[in-house]
């Protein structure tokens, strides 16, 4: 899996706080690139900025791995 930026990176630990965050919280570049890369996804894209994002199974592992 490629090396993520600076602010992927702090995207994906953030998206780690919680279950899932409010899509208009966090929708940027960084949020597309995670969802390209198969590490987060948005849970329901009805209700617009209130939609949820969270880390994906892949997510979670490369927590795992960027903090060994």
């Amino acid at each position: 899996m490629s090396d993520l930026t600076s602010e992927e990176s702090f995207l994906l630990k953030w998206l780690d706080k919680e279950e899932s965050s409010a899509l208009g919280e966090c929708e940027s570049h960084a949020l597309t690139v995670l969802i390209n890369l198969g590490l987060a996804e948005i849970k329901d894209t009805s209700d617009g900025p209130w939609s949820r994002v969270s880390l994906t199974q892949t997510g979670d592992a490369k927590l795992t791995e960027q903090s060994s």
